[in-house]
């Protein structure tokens, strides 16, 4: 199974998006918004917890953003996979406490694989 993770800020214009990419060092993906994405490898690969990942970068830089006009309430942290059948996620208290002194929404979405239909 493979996962798709994203960090992403609300942004009111392209301005501010480069301006986001000056603070946190990364370029994002979109002109719409400020967006990283990251797919792990599937089941023959390491996890690697991009949740923390994405914290770090925001680590010591939520007054800067708020400077340009981003609140927190404009950031979140999306975890997206493909099920074909129950899946179970797990999540470190020290993660979810980050999460939540950050003031950051996390947001999970699972899509149903493509030929594949919960009656089967």
């Amino acid at each position: 199974m493979n996962y798709f993770y994203q960090l992403s800020i609300e942004t009111k214009n392209t301005d501010t998006i480069r301006k986001v990419e000056g603070i946190l060092g990364e370029e994002s993906v979109s002109e719409e918004y400020w967006i990283i994405n990251h797919q792990d490898g599937g089941d023959d690969e390491l996890y690697y917890d991009y949740i923390s990942y994405y914290l770090d970068l925001l680590e010591d830089k939520l007054d800067d953003l708020n400077e340009i006009g981003i609140s927190t309430e404009a950031i979140s942290i999306w975890i997206f996979y493909q099920c074909e059948e129950r899946f179970d996620y797990e999540f470190e208290p020290e993660v979810l406490k980050r999460i939540g002194e950050y003031g950051v929404s996390l947001c999970i979405s699972c899509f149903e694989s493509v030929g594949h239909r919960a009656s089967e």
